[in-house]
């Protein structure tokens, strides 16, 4: 668990390094931590751009990768929603002859689950 984690921030720190306001260096360390290991640089500019830092979140397994319908049992898409607490909510817009219209909180399943914490506010 710890070397997914390890990786997905390494992943991560490499897309944050392309963003043109990320700084490189910051007192001669580098700005987003070392290799894999996050520091609360890092954390701020990914979660600068609350989508990516919620890819992160599900990446690492704290937000759920798949969540299924209540009312039709099929698979819902991650949908953004301004609206909703975290701007992004599980949306099912299928069904069997008729067009499903349920959600779910991304929340869902998640460690946010029972929190009253947003995403964002956990980490910063």
């Amino acid at each position: 668990m710890v070397q997914l984690i390890t990786h997905t921030i390494k992943d991560y720190q490499e897309r944050l390094r392309e963003m043109r306001y990320v700084p490189l260096t910051t007192f001669r360390r580098e700005s987003l931590g070392y290799c894999g290991d996050a520091n609360k640089l890092f954390l701020t500019f990914l979660f600068s751009d609350h989508a990516i830092g919620l890819h992160l979140l599900r990446d690492v397994g704290l937000i759920r990768s798949k969540v299924q319908c209540n009312s039709c049992g099929h698979d819902t898409t991650w949908h953004a929603d301004p609206t909703a607490l975290d701007r992004f909510r599980w949306r099912c817009r299928r069904g069997a002859g008729t067009t499903c219209s349920g959600y779910r909180s991304i929340r869902h399943g998640s460690w946010f689950q029972g929190s009253h914490l947003t995403s964002r506010s956990s980490f910063l």
